[in-house]
């Protein structure tokens, strides 16, 4: 399990080059928008020897909406707000009416800034950069006190979070050169 946990590091490093287009700015004054409805059903689930099992619980779905702002501020800076997974809508476990998994997650909001690009803060032809800082503001809060109370006096409950209501903050980047030949 550790050395795969080590390996992912050095895959994400090899995985840049191929988001390189993430580089590209919205003009300024550009707003786009994304909406994402989806559909989830999970039926298995890995073990820790990375072998499929069927899950414990049953089939488990989702609905969910999710929700992306994009906002060319200038030539060199796109704001943006996302919203992913977003809102489930509705949700649950297979013969098990008690588990409630609707609810919210929580927010990304940050900027993509570009260094260096046509239209960077320093001009290059053939190159790219970009970074984007950003921060998660928790939405959704749990209390697994309570829900552990709604279990035992078997009330509806909700399952822990996967986002946890935590605040994070963090930096990411893009990077595209154009080699002589290629567009």
């Amino acid at each position: 399990m550790y050395k795969r946990a080590a390996a992912l590091p050095l895959l994400a490093s090899l995985v840049f080059p191929v988001m390189a287009d993430d580089a590209k700015m919205l003009p300024e004054g550009v707003l786009r928008t994304i909406i994402a409805p989806s559909q989830t059903t999970v039926d298995e689930v890995f073990d820790d020897n990375g072998d499929r099992q069927d899950t414990a619980s049953g089939q488990i779905t989702a609905t969910t909406l999710s929700l992306a702002l994009e906002y060319g501020v200038n030539d060199w800076i796109t704001a943006g707000l996302q919203w992913a997974p977003g809102y489930v809508l509705s949700g649950g476990v297979e013969d098990n009416d008690s588990v409630d998994l609707s609810g919210a997650n929580d927010i990304f909001l940050g900027a993509k800034l570009s260094l260096l690009g046509k239209q960077g803060l320093s001009p290059s032809d053939n190159m790219r950069f970009a970074i984007t800082p950003g921060i998660k503001i928790p939405l959704s809060t749990y209390d697994a006190a309570e829900e552990r109370q709604n279990i035992i006096d078997s009330k509806d409950f909700k399952t822990a979070r996967t986002d946890r209501g935590a605040w994070g903050l963090g930096p990411g980047c893009a990077l595209r050169i154009r080699l002589p030949g290629n567009a």
